[in-house]
Order: structure tokens, then sequence, then C-alpha cells
């Protein structure tokens, strides 16, 4: 791929070949090459040079033709056809085969197990060579789901191993792909915030990646040096300062991890990216990792403190969270190449309702939150009846927040059978267009690409609504990124506002930003300045101790609406809202997720209707529109 002038190239051809990235730019070099040779003679064999040259050029533009695409103009729908390029997850080739292994039942051999297979992983990306996959069972069915929907896919061989860990990592270590061990103490204590215990498991796994080394418990010791492992360093001593000072320059900055030391189901995908691994403690590492991380990098994992402490702190220097630190076999869902035609759309399947606009009537849509959590995304989320998994869906319109890109790159499985299953009432909601941060607390580059990089995979999937996520819904930093993610998104068509606490702190307020034009303009709220509605959550279905303006049961929600809908609007547009429905509110009985809003919707009059929020946004515009005429 190149950058610069020339911007970076994607082939996206009907051959769907990844090497098509690189003969363009060889074109390039090999012209520049006979350029610099001739023009050391004559002036006629320069003459000769500059039509060499220009047929060059000429030769590299018909090459791919209307086959290529600029990755700052992203893929319209016509263009479905070659390879995804990912954004922000690894390109991780497909392995050779699958070993399927059970988890075993030592934190040490667990330990050995994740590491091995985010080293092997690791291996197979750097080198581009055929590499042998881990895939540990965890005893979760739907993972066996992804995982052959996954092999359906690439083709893989999946084989059952029979070897205990420590015979698969001797076999590694004598393939030469297993230099060595490093050390950590044996982790007893469970991590808190105000304890996070040892930490030199962190130190040990971060490693394996720099040292091609699988991490190795004080007490497994003995065993490895038996196989004829070489300690390569004792993290029993150490901590994170020692870390950075040391291999600081050795991690990939665009990758970080955070993880509590007791924590082992995710490490994997940590050791593959490369990534320092560490947790939001006083000695945790992780505020020193963020002083060296790349603007619109990715974190992995949760922290151990309070949620809007660690997602501010990464989200001011340019970082989004993902929620993966419970996500299982990471390296493995999320490789092999993605044919972009075989990406799910969800244009395919929604269709918005013939609710016809009536004057006077109002419009309420639901929508779940906690999307953007992508281990929940690939576990619970769409088997339990709470959420997708609920029997009566389609009974109302409704609203899916979804992490759209993470799920199409770190596990296409999930994404697709999500799509197929997505009913015809219902809107998908990319959630935060990529993980979870506060646009009012990240610097504009990092919005700027992370806006661009949602432009190019809702090309993809054919979302055209976003949620977004602030410390100030309202904010002069808020607006702006509004903004910036309407100017880049020509197919943009509504942006849902939630603030961290409370979530509808801006009671059903919409603001209005400028969007398919692309041009900027002023922002006040009430009148026309674009055609992209910014729509704040009017209130939330939330289970706590109290019950306000701001949250409460189905039963207070359904009462706040329609107090709402009883006031008198100045304007057509502002009889449109939407409530966010909290998705780990559990009101006993089985009113909890879908159910509640069912519940919720239920107890309406009939002067309030439910319309999913792709309608919601469309009717919202329009009466925008009439109103402007």
């Amino acid at each position: 791929m190149t950058n610069g002038r020339f911007g970076m190239w994607r082939a996206v051809g009907t051959n769907g070949l990844p090497g098509a990235d690189l003969a363009r730019p060889c074109y390039v070099v090999v012209g520049v090459m006979l350029c610099q040779k001739l023009d050391k003679e004559s002036v006629k064999v320069r003459v000769m040079n500059r039509l060499m040259c220009l047929l060059v050029l000429i030769a590299m533009g018909l090459s791919f033709g209307s086959e290529v695409c600029w990755a700052d103009e992203g893929l319209g729908g016509e263009d479905r056809v070659g390879v995804y390029e990912k954004l922000d997850w690894l390109a991780i080739p497909k392995p050779a085969r699958v070993i399927r292994m059970i988890r075993p039942s030592t934190q040490g051999e667990i330990v050995v197990q994740q590491t091995l297979s985010g080293l092997l992983a690791l291996q197979g990306r750097e080198r581009g060579a055929s590499w042998d996959g881990l895939w540990i069972e965890f005893g979760i069915e739907v993972y066996e789901e992804w995982l052959q929907i996954w092999a359906e896919r690439t083709g893989a061989a999946i084989e059952e191993g029979e070897q205990s860990v420590w015979d698969l990592m001797r076999r590694y270590h004598e393939a030469g792909l297993v230099k060595g061990y490093v050390l950590y103490s044996e982790t007893k204590t469970v991590a808190t915030a105000e304890d996070a215990g040892d930490l030199s498991v962190n130190i040990a796994t971060g490693l394996c990646g720099v040292l091609n080394a699988v991490a190795v418990e004080a007490g497994d010791e003995s065993r490895v040096k038996a196989m004829g492992l070489q300690r390569l360093v004792d993290c029993r001593d150490k901590d994170m300062g020692w870390l950075y000072e040391r291999y600081g320059d050795w991690f990939d900055r665009k990758y970080l991890m955070m993880l509590p030391p007791d924590l082992h189901t995710s490490r994997a995908m940590g050791i593959t990216s490369r990534a320092m691994i560490g947790i939001d403690t006083n000695k945790g590492g992780m505020h020193e990792a963020l002083k060296r991380a790349e603007s619109g990098g990715m974190m992995f994992g949760w922290g151990l403190n309070e949620e809007s402490v660690f997602v501010e702190a990464c989200s001011k220097v340019g970082m989004r969270v993902s929620a993966a630190n419970h996500s299982l076999n990471m390296p493995i869902l999320a490789s092999g190449a993605l044919k972009i035609e075989d990406v799910l759309r969800v244009d395919e399947v929604e269709r918005a309702e013939a609710v016809v606009d009536e004057a006077g009537k109002h419009y309420v849509a639901f929508m779940m939150s906690d999307g953007d959590n992508l281990c929940w995304m690939m576990g619970g989320f769409t088997s339990d009846e709470k959420w997708y998994g609920a029997k009566n869906r389609g009974a109302i319109p409704f609203g899916w927040g979804m992490c759209s890109r993470d799920l199409l790159e770190a596990s296409p499985a999930v994404w697709r059978q999500n799509i197929e299953r997505l009913k015809e009432n219902e809107t998908v909601v990319d959630q935060n267009g990529g993980g979870y941060f506060y646009v009012d607390r990240m610097p504009r580059k990092g919005v700027e690409k992370l806006a661009k990089r949602f432009a190019k995979t809702s090309a993809v999937t054919g979302v055209e609504h976003v949620g977004l996520f602030s410390q100030r819904w309202d904010s002069e930093a808020a607006k702006r990124s509004y903004e910036i993610y309407a100017k880049v998104n020509a197919g943009l068509k509504g942006i849902f506002a939630v603030q961290y606490s409370p979530y509808a702190a801006g009671q059903g307020r919409v603001i209005f930003v400028g969007g398919e034009a692309g041009v900027k303009r002023g922002i006040k709220e009430g009148k026309e300045r674009g055609i992209v509605p910014v729509l704040s959550s009017l209130t939330s279905i939330w289970k706590l101790p109290w019950e306000n303006e701001y949250e409460g049961s189905p039963k207070h929600v359904a009462k706040t609406i329609e107090a709402w809908a009883s006031k008198k609007k100045k304007r057509g547009w502002e009889r449109f809202t939407w409530v966010s429905v909290h998705a780990w509110s559990d009101f006993g009985g089985g009113v909890a997720g879908y159910e509640a809003a069912v519940r919720c919707a239920a107890l309406l009059g009939d002067d309030v209707e439910v319309v999913s929020p792709r309608r919601l946004v469309e009717m919202l515009r329009d009466a925008k529109k009439r109103e402007t005429r």
C-alpha cells in the first residue's frame, strides 16, 4: 500500500487478489528506475525516457481501471467485489489448519495455551507463511457456531488435538517457532481497582510477542527447562517502568491491551497484535502506555476503575476502547480474507415501515444500548432471550446498536448471522462508529480518522445511522464531532447522541448538522443548518433505585413519553424522539431488554406510534424539509 501524495490504493477487482495492491505501485517503481537510468544519457534518450514514463503511467491506469478505488472515497454499493481491507483489526492470513484443544484446568497451563495461540498467529501474520491455529474450547455453544461459519468461509481444516499443551509447546519449540519462555509469578489474588495484584503475568504476556516466547508460571519452570527451553526474561521482580524503559519501542503503538492479571481468556490477541498489556491502576502501566499510543489506535479489554475515567483517558489520545476482554479465540475468528460480496448488507433486510406522518401525531423509536461491547456481541447477545434471542422479536419496530466494524473485522460470522436474523421493522445503528470513546474528548484528528473509517465500513455494510457517545452531548466539541461525521459520510442519515451520564441528558432535543453536501455550516439548534439530525434520547428504560425524567421502569417511561407528546410543539419535526433501552436492566418477571421495550410500547396511547429508528429519521428529515420550503 502507498501513502502520501498517491493516497492508499485498494484493489476491489473481480479477481479479489490481495496481490493486486502491489502491482500498481510496482509500475511506478519500474518507471522511475528507467527514468533515472536513461536520464543520464543523451537528450534524444531523455525524450524516449519521457515517452516511456508516459506509457508506464497509462499502463498503470489501464491495468486496474475501475477496479481500484481510493481509500478516502470508500466503496459504494455498486462496488461489491474484491477483498475487504481491515481498518482497525489485524489482517491475519487464514491458518493452514486449526487444532482444537480443551481449556486446561490450571492457571499456568491456561496462560501457556493462550500465549502459544497468540504467538503462532503473530508469526503467521508477520511472515505470511502457513501457520497452525489453536482453537480453545470453553464449552460455550455459540462459539461453536462461529467456528463452523468461519471454517465454511475460509475452507480451513479443523483437527482434534489430543496432545497436552506441554507436548504442543515442545513441538513448536523443536520447530523453531518458540524461542524460549518468560517467567512470571503465580497469581492467586483477585484483581481490584485498589490492588490489581502481581503484574508480572501482564509483563510476561506482552514480552511473548516481542521475544517469540511463551509465558510460564514460576511453579512450572522445571518442566519447561526439562524440555530444553531457555529462560529469556524473569519478570517476577520487574515493573511496568522497567518494561517501558527496556522494551517500550518494541511494541506496536497502534494497539494496547487492558487486562487484569487474573483474567486470561483473551491474552492471545494481545500477543498477536504485539500490544503492550497493562491495567488502569496506579502501577498498572496504562497511563504510560497511552502517552506512547498512536492516534486512531485501539485499546482491547476493560479496566478495573470507573468506566468513564479510562474511556476518557483513551479518548484524549485518540484511541478507542474495544470491550474484548472476554472475547474468545480472536486470532482464529479474525483470520482469513473476507470478500466484500460476501458481506450481508443491512439494506438487503431493513425495510422502513409504511407509516404515514399524520399531522399532530407523535412518533417514538426504541433502541438497545451497549452495542459497542464486542464480547457481549460475540457471546450472550445473539442467543439470550433478553436481547437478540427474544422469541417475540418483530412485535414492535426496534433499533439494535451494534459495533459493525468490530464484528466485520474481528468476527464476520457474528455480523452475518445478526443481519440474517434482522427483522424488516428493525434498524441497525452503528454504536459509536467503531468502539467506545467520547467524541467531545477526542482530538479533532482522531475524530476525523474514526469518522472516515466509519464511512468506509458503512459503504460495505449499508449502515446509515450512527450512535455517538460523549461526556456532554451538546458541547461545542461534541457538535464539531457531529459535523465531522456528517461531512465525511455522504450516506449518513442520522446521529443518535448519548451522554455518558445521564444517557438522556438532551431529553429529546435535536441538533441539525451539515451532511451530504459536505460543506461546513454553522450550528444553531432549531434552525436549518444541514440535513443530518442529531437526536438526543428523550429518556431511558433503566432500573435504578430512583425514577426521574431521565430514566425509569417501562411504566414510568411510558408516562414520560405521553407527557412529552401532550406538550404543544412549535415545529413539526419536534414530534419525533427515541428512547434508550439499557441492556443490563432486569425488572424481574421476564421484563428485561427487548421485552421491557415491548411492555413500554403497549402502554402508549393512540397519539404516539412506535416506529423504527430508520423510519423515525426519515419522517423527521421530511418534516424539517417541509418547514424550510
